[in-house]
């Protein structure tokens, strides 16, 4: 009995190992493809855009990272949704299984990196490469994918170091003035935030890991904040080297392998696409196939998806889902669908599912009252009430704002997708609540899961 509770203990992630999972997944795609786009939105100010962007994020997930803190579970947010109503838990295991489909973003603009390295392979094709090998690793125990991580973490670390090295000493600062920062005023910033608060959000991923944490009471709300810290100080100081080293209109709406050139000595500068824009994308990819892992395997145990689907490998991975996973993410490369069209919609989505487990923050609090007087984040219902309106009058607005921009066809899209969700939800549901029922007679808990 004790070695089975000492080898559950020693399979939790500790504090470091969140951190570098976190990290890898945060500083992604985002930071390369997005600073140039949001330069054509707030000129030089695009380093004021990602620190907002930071501090928007938090206040948009701000109630579901209490609940998990009060009451950590696996797969997280799916439970606190599943606290409103079982149609709600089911609800949003769907709308989340979409957003796997951003897996293909970031993997699509590392197989555009690598056409230009290693042309022997079309992007496509690169593509499913690296999908295809992060797949696998997925498959491994989750110690094996953090250790891999942190090795990809490491060597990013050298990429990124090395630009800012080489281009604050390189930076004009007389570009940024007010005029400069802010081309097209406070509507061109606003724009610039919501591009960018979509490149952090990939930190909340803790909340769905749960109890596969160390101490996950203290320990998901303190990696959530200093990840966000970190990287959107990262995030800032690379923007300025980016807006101030060339000007701006070489930079607008390009990749930051147009400031590397001029950066970097001859063909040194290829230090930082391998280093830096590659290994980002490489640890983008592979966090965010452990994210659907983790976010999944409560709600494909308790009914709202096929039986077959819920069987576990010795790693306690459940392979099916993945390769679920792993199939809708190669669709887009495979088909050549619009990928900027489908990372706005999964984009818009994932900002409609933190709706549900923001809101399943106030039934934590009625299911486990005691849970929430002996909680460090209690507070009276005055005060309780004016924060939930701050954060999800925030999370409305960033909806608004990353939707604005979409054509009828992503509206159509968006809404067939959301009612289509609901629906299969409604069916399944009366399923899935006979099924958690009898997972509760059996004694069933996060240990299994």
């Amino acid at each position: 009995m004790a070695s089975s509770t000492a080898s559950k203990t020693s399979s939790k992630l500790t504090f470091k190992e969140m951190f570098s999972q976190s990290m890898g997944l945060c500083i992604g795609g985002v930071v390369i493809t997005s600073t140039g786009i949001c330069m054509g939105f707030t000129g030089t100010g695009v380093w004021i855009a990602y620190l907002l962007a930071g501090f928007a994020f938090l206040l948009t997930v701000a109630p579901q990272l209490i609940a998990a803190s009060i009451m950590p579970k696996t797969s997280g947010s799916y439970y606190y949704s599943y606290l409103i109503s079982p149609k709600m838990g089911g609800f949003y295991s769907y709308l989340f299984f979409f957003t796997s489909i951003t897996i293909s973003f970031a993997a699509s603009s590392f197989g555009t990196y690598m056409e230009d390295l290693l042309p022997i392979f079309n992007f496509r094709v690169w593509t499913i490469i690296i999908l295809t090998v992060f797949f696998l690793l997925n498959l491994m125990d989750q110690k094996s994918v953090v250790k891999a991580q942190t090795i990809l973490n490491i060597v990013m670390a050298v990429g990124w170091v090395s630009f800012l090295v080489l281009g604050v000493p390189k930076v004009n600062w007389d570009v940024f003035t007010p005029a400069q920062m802010l081309p097209n005023g406070a509507d061109g910033m606003l724009e610039a935030v919501a591009t960018l608060v979509f490149g952090v959000s990939s930190a909340i991923w803790v909340v769905d890991a749960g109890e596969r944490l160390e101490d996950p009471h203290k320990n998901i709300f303190k990696c959530n904040m200093l990840v966000v810290l970190c990287c959107i100080t990262l995030f800032a100081a690379v923007s300025v080297v980016a807006a101030g080293v060339v000007p701006l209109p070489e930079v607008v709406n390009k990749p930051l392998t147009a400031v590397a050139r001029a950066i970097y000595p001859g063909e040194s500068y290829l230090i930082f696409i391998i280093g830096a824009c590659i290994m980002a994308l490489v640890t983008t990819v592979n966090g965010r196939f452990a994210h659907s892992c983790v976010g999944l395997v409560r709600c494909s145990q308790e009914g709202w998806f096929p039986e077959a689907m819920c069987k576990t490998n010795r790693y306690g991975v459940p392979y099916i889902f993945m390769i679920c996973v792993y199939l809708l993410s190669i669709i887009p490369s495979v088909t050549g669908m619009d990928m900027t069209m489908i990372n706005k919609m999964a984009a818009a989505v994932t900002n409609v599912t933190r709706i549900l487990p923001n809101i399943g923050l106030l039934y934590v609090i009625k299911k486990f009252p005691e849970k929430w007087e002996a909680s460090r984040f209690h507070m009276s219902k005055p005060v309780l009430t004016a924060f939930m309106v701050i954060c999800m009058g925030t999370l409305a607005f960033a909806i608004y704002l990353n939707m604005r921009g979409f054509t009828p066809i992503m509206w159509g899209a968006s809404a067939a997708l959301i009612i289509a969700f609901y629906v299969i939800s409604s069916i399944r549901c009366k399923h899935a609540e006979n099924v958690i029922a009898q997972r509760e007679a059996m004694g069933a808990d996060d240990a299994s899961l």
